[in-house]
């Protein structure tokens, strides 16, 4: 299972990047002095975000570390992150939200919550929760529960109010 992880990583990447790629075919502008130049404006440069300069958010019997809070080239919001779960324990209740998200169990195991109903959730397994679907995570085994989560609102497209998303 150790050796798959790198893999789902490298996949998870790859779909958010895909969202940014599909907006840069859009909206990127060319200089008109030079074609063969792209202008990029002030997105978000590429770089390591150690987990010591991670923000930190602490509550009883977890801890979340929050690597990227903010926009990106193909994102208006996007959130990169870590929790870690203490047996037992579940950072939130299950909620619901206008972004798009995916969390990726890397240690532990648990329960996910989705719609009302609940999975097994093992080290390896992914969720993907579209905007306003209910979800959550609860740490139900014997050892810390790791996930990361990516979360997002791309750029170009109307952040979906629970009415017009739900219908």
């Amino acid at each position: 299972m150790k050796r798959n992880l790198p893999i789902m990583l490298t996949v998870i990447l790859g779909v958010f990047g895909s969202f940014s790629i599909a907006y840069a075919t859009d909206t990127l502008a060319v200089n008109k002095n030079d074609t063969d130049k792209v202008i990029s404006g002030d997105s978000f440069k590429t770089h390591v975000i150690p987990q010591a300069n991670a923000a930190i958010d602490e509550g009883e019997g977890w801890i979340f570390y929050s690597y990227h809070n903010d926009e990106t080239f193909g994102t208006s919001q996007s959130l990169a992150g870590m929790a870690v779960i203490k047996p037992g324990v579940e950072i939130h209740p299950p909620h619901e939200h206008s972004d798009e998200e995916f969390l990726l169990v890397t240690q532990g195991s648990g329960e996910w919550s989705v719609e009302g109903e609940v999975f097994k959730a093992n080290t390896g397994d992914m969720l993907y929760a579209a905007p306003w679907d209910e979800h959550g995570v609860k740490n139900t085994g014997e050892v810390d529960l790791i996930f990361v989560v990516f979360k997002w609102h791309s750029k170009g497209i109307a952040v979906p109010t629970k009415s017009t998303y739900k219908k």
